[in-house]
């Protein structure tokens, strides 16, 4: 298998593990969305020592977490930005 296939089988098989866990610590989905964006992306240039590793779960744990901080940082979009991409079921909540 390819480096780019094990990668890729990784990335399937975790991706919605770690971002449950991230979005536990992180509070904000689209902080967590970011954080794992960013970890993925150090994952990927470390792959060569990160797939001899059994368990990659605690270093993306490490490098998200350490990401969600800075993609806190980052300016997000103000509330009424977001809110209409709002599903339409709440849209008379938002607008009460």
């Amino acid at each position: 298998m390819s480096r780019a296939d094990a990668f890729k089988v990784f990335y399937g098989e975790s991706r919605a593990r770690l971002l449950v866990q991230v979005y536990a610590y992180a509070g904000d989905t689209e902080v967590a969305q970011r954080a794992l964006a960013d970890a993925y992306v150090a994952a990927a240039h470390h792959w060569r020592k990160l797939a001899a590793e059994s368990d990659k779960d605690p270093w993306m744990r490490q490098h998200a977490f350490k990401a969600s901080g800075k993609v806190q940082n980052r300016p997000l979009d103000p509330w009424y930005v977001r809110a209409r991409k709002t599903a339409d079921a709440r849209r008379p909540l938002l607008n009460a």
